[in-house]
């Protein structure tokens, strides 16, 4: 177990930063896309008409729904591309002489993945808060928390598009793009209420909506008393939802793995 995330970590490092100065390169960028963010969310929705009365400036809006994405969106991403890359390198097969299952393997290897992208997300919420006035409020008190509330949800996107690759040998633009709607529909980039009416509808019914809302509350300093029954009652749902998708995928997965008898 631990030698894989070892091994998954390193060649996620190599893989992001291949080159002594691309760590410097890399800040950089970021700090770019910050004074960006920032400037030109000062240009959009100047008034908090659209955010369901929730006091909250734009800038912290976007950065917040963005930074909390990131991590799962990189983890649920990673399960297909190294399931791709173990077949190509035949690194694999190596990993399954451990005799743990393909989906515990695929998990674990994905783990470096989330681990990098939740330290270059803590560090931009840091340089954040610090230098361009990020309103996180006690929104950094649930932050993690509900990161690993998600966690399973994701991990079931992602098992359910590893068996789409088995069965298809293809599909990863098509599964950036669901993955993007599907965080879009959420609220990460812009309120929920300028979405079209017919969308609106189905939006109490999206997890991961319900989740962003009571991110946006706590940013705006809503005391975590008052949201302590809906956090509650949304993480045993989130957590319910997501432990039933990720038994199902790992069924579905696999049977599609049946084809392969040398994997299973």
């Amino acid at each position: 177990m631990s030698l894989v995330i070892k091994l998954m970590l390193k060649k996620e490092w190599v893989e992001q930063f291949p080159r002594k100065y691309s760590l410097i390169v890399y800040f950089i960028n970021e700090l770019a896309a910050l004074f960006f963010i920032y400037y030109t969310a000062k240009a959009f929705l100047p008034n908090t008409e659209l955010m369901k009365g929730i006091e909250l400036d734009y800038f912290s809006f976007v950065l917040v729904g963005e930074c909390f994405f990131r991590p799962l969106f990189v983890f649920a991403f990673s399960l297909v591309k190294n399931l791709k890359d173990g077949f190509q390198q035949g690194r694999l097969e190596h990993f399954l002489l451990l005799r743990r299952p393909l989906w515990h393997i695929c998990f674990l290897e994905a783990i470096p993945s989330l681990l990098l992208e939740a330290i270059k997300i803590f560090l931009i919420l840091l340089v954040a808060f610090f230098f361009f006035s990020l309103q996180l409020g006690n929104a950094w008190l649930i932050f993690p928390l509900w990161a690993v509330v998600a966690l399973p949800f994701f991990f079931a996107f992602g098992l359910f598009s590893n068996a789409i690759f088995m069965m298809f040998k293809r599909g990863e633009a098509y599964i950036y793009k669901i993955l993007q709607l599907g965080i879009i529909l959420a609220g990460a980039y812009f309120p929920t209420t300028s979405l079209p009416e017919k969308v609106k509808y189905f939006l109490p019914y999206w997890p991961l909506h319900s989740l962003m809302q009571s991110i946006r509350h706590a940013q705006a300093d809503t005391p975590l008393g008052d949201l302590f029954f809906a956090f509650a009652l949304q993480a045993s749902a989130l957590v319910a939802l997501g432990v039933t998708f990720s038994l199902f995928a790992i069924w579905w997965l696999k049977k599609t793995l049946k084809r392969y008898p040398y994997i299973t």
